[in-house]
């Protein structure tokens, strides 16, 4: 009789599934580890992350491509042409079948063109002005028309008065007429989904174990917690150095070969990668570099997470460095190798200018990509709110 009671109550814990944990981050520098509540979304956040759960890169697969970025993976044989507008669906609309304005659309993903990543494409695809619909094929070619019909087998353009047919098995991608829209007002949230969905929305609330949104194109949203990854505000009071113009940008190559500073990417045009996954925000630098910003009013504080890229910076080594009005500050690490990262949270407060510095390590320059994640300025906390 002892046993089958032992039994039974080992059989029921097993069976017991705790409530998932989430790491928030606050404008104080605070992080808090908790179940996510209503109060969890009542507090002055920058971030809200599923812990012991890593950040998956934007698809790369069929998908829905919004002309704010916005990136939602679906199954592209359910979409219909119907007038000015794409129907489709996906989970988190329940079974309603959604309505987005082609003029809200930047493409329907399949694969990415021969010779082509699919990442760097996919940001020039949203980024570019286009003054027709372009069907771009998997073998590099591609049509320029006005989309006319959509079924399970073809594409249909009006192509100078003439209908033109293109299989969609020979189709990498649609891209629509239009050009990217603007910044989406302050405050909204982005949310990163299992699934590589990122999904812009005006506002959130939890409810019946969810979490509930409206989405920038006004359509309603139900997120189970155990399909959501992380949550992201934008606000007045945080100001990402992604989103700002750098006063001076310079590059000293090793050799000849010159890098670009990217905004949102890694230095080779790949998602922002560390150890924990794939992050939307920050700035990717390669040595030897600086660049340079402007310190806005009231900004109190800078932070960023920085690390060499964990896909492509395995065998880096580096020197970094933060000068504020040209002063170096001393940091926690300066020297980064593929398995160091390092947090900083520093008082930017009387200052005017902010300069990241990259520097040659013990191997030249040999996969120096390095990732300042999450880079912003943060305003105090009697600026925060909207």
């Amino acid at each position: 009789m002892i046993r089958s009671i032992v039994i039974f109550f080992t059989v029921g814990l097993a069976g017991f599934a705790a409530e998932p944990t989430f790491r928030v981050h606050q404008i104080s520098g605070k992080d808090t580890s908790k179940t996510f509540t209503s109060d969890t979304l009542q507090s002055t956040w920058i971030t809200i992350r599923r812990e012991k759960a890593s950040l998956p890169t934007p698809p790369d697969g069929p998908q829905m491509i919004f002309r704010n970025g916005d990136r939602l993976p679906i199954d592209l044989n359910t979409v219909k042409l119907v007038g000015e507008s794409l129907t489709f669906t996906h989970t988190i609309f329940g079974e309603k079948i959604q309505k987005a304005p082609l003029s809200s659309v930047a493409a329907l993903w399949q694969a990415a063109p021969i010779n082509e990543r699919a990442f760097p494409f996919i940001r020039q695809l949203v980024d570019q002005k286009r003054d027709q619909d372009l069907v771009l094929l998997q073998n590099g070619d591609s049509v320029k028309g006005i989309l006319s019909a959509i079924d399970a087998k073809q594409f249909k353009l009006d192509v100078e008065g003439e209908t033109v047919t293109v299989a969609r098995e020979k189709t990498a991608t649609i891209a629509f007429f239009g050009k990217k829209s603007d910044p989406t007002a302050l405050p909204h949230i982005l949310a990163t989904l299992k699934d590589g969905a990122r999904i812009t929305l005006k506002s959130i609330q939890l409810k019946n174990g969810t979490v509930q949104g409206v989405t920038v194109r006004g359509s309603n949203v139900s997120i189970p917690l155990d399909q959501l990854i992380a949550l992201r505000r934008f606000q007045k009071s945080v100001i990402y150095l992604s989103d700002l113009e750098s006063m001076k940008y310079e590059h000293r190559p090793y050799l000849s070969l010159n890098w670009k500073l990217q905004r949102d990417a890694s230095v080779t045009e790949d998602p922002l990668t560390l150890r924990d996954g794939a992050h939307d925000k920050g700035l990717g630098m390669h040595s030897a570099s600086t660049v340079t910003y402007h310190i806005p009013k009231d900004a109190e504080w800078f932070e960023s997470r920085v690390a060499l890229d964990a896909k492509t910076g395995k065998r880096g080594h580096v020197v970094i460095a933060v000068l504020i009005d040209g002063k170096e500050i001393k940091l926690p690490s300066s020297e980064l190798s593929a398995s160091q990262k390092v947090s900083l949270r520093l008082k930017v407060n009387g200052g005017k200018t902010l300069t990241l510095r990259v520097d040659f390590g013990k191997r030249g320059d040999v996969g120096d990509h390095v990732n300042w994640v999450g880079a912003c300025f943060l305003l105090s906390e009697s600026k925060a709110g909207g």
